[in-house]
């Protein structure tokens, strides 16, 4: 027998053992094991280059994660720390489901004073894209 079977939400195990017994009687038995395939969050790497003076962040390069419970992070990829980009995510911090800093931490701080607030909506935006694809 064969056995063909394609599955994209279920990662699917088959086994065959076949044994024969000295009283020259042969068992086959087929076990199918399936268990769901636990799929990564969306993550995309973001850079300076790509948004230019719009840069927020102190490092070069960020990451951009997508939780599918509705957290938006920032991901330091050297340390792999993550920082807060929505309130779903300060409230799952509150709630020690994640572990995670203030956004502000990693943010370039402006070289003009009187520009006492950061525009996030672009990093945001693009965070955001990540729920779509």
């Amino acid at each position: 027998m064969n056995y063909k079977e394609i599955k994209f939400s279920r990662l699917v195990l088959l086994l065959t053992v076949t044994v024969t017994v000295t009283v020259t009687v042969t068992v086959t038995v087929t076990v199918i094991i399936s268990f769901p395939v636990i799929s990564s969050p969306p993550i995309i790497t973001v850079s300076k280059k790509q948004f230019g003076d719009k840069w927020i962040f102190k490092r070069e390069e960020v990451m951009l994660e997508c939780r599918a419970n509705g957290a938006l992070l920032v991901i330091n990829p050297s340390t792999l720390m993550q920082y807060l980009l929505n309130s779903i995510g300060a409230e799952q911090m509150k709630k020690s489901e994640i572990i995670a800093s203030p956004l502000s931490t990693i943010l370039h701080k402006p070289a003009d004073l009187s520009e006492q607030k950061i525009d996030i909506t672009r990093i945001l935006k693009t965070a955001q894209n990540l729920f779509k694809n």
